[in-house]
């Protein structure tokens, strides 16, 4: 499910590891009392060795084409990267 790489912004970037990955859930929209996955969360570490958060939403917004899924939300320059005492 994760890409080997991607286009963000008209430049390459590829991925060397995913460094985390964990999903996030919602109690199902027609009250059924089930959870549904809405998300699939990463943290890798791409290929200059700087951090992304990136995620994968399950189903497209409305009104979206279908491959706008993959979104990204965060880039950790290696300057930025917390220390030992600091959490994220």
């Amino acid at each position: 499910m994760m890409p080997a790489g991607f286009t963000w912004r008209g430049r390459e970037y590829a991925v060397d590891q995913v460094l985390e990955s964990w999903k996030e859930t919602d109690p199902c929209r027609h009250k059924s009392g089930e959870m549904y996955l809405r998300k699939h969360w990463y943290r890798i570490r791409i290929s200059d060795g700087r951090e992304m958060k990136i995620y994968l939403e399950r189903q497209p917004r409305k009104g979206s084409r279908g491959e706008d899924r993959w979104w990204l939300v965060t880039i950790l320059d290696e300057m930025e990267k917390p220390g030992p005492e600091e959490k994220r």
